[in-house]
């Protein structure tokens, strides 16, 4: 793949969350994602998108991360 776009374990280490936590944004819409086949992919600007939507919170919601 493109190295424009990340996997979301990719996505995971850049953010210091587990890859779960990564999947259950995907699935709440609070990080934007492209599905190809069975396979997700973060661009680099959707993943600075959530950075700056975010904000300077510390605090990741874990509820639905395994």
């Amino acid at each position: 793949m493109d190295r424009n776009n990340l996997t979301p374990a990719e996505a995971a280490e850049i953010l210091g969350m587990k890859t779960s936590s990564i999947y259950a944004l995907i699935s709440r819409h609070e990080l934007a994602a492209n599905k190809v086949g069975r396979n997700r992919y973060i661009s680099l600007s959707q993943l600075q998108a959530y950075i700056d939507e975010r904000g300077n919170k510390d605090v990741v919601d874990c509820r639905y991360a395994g």
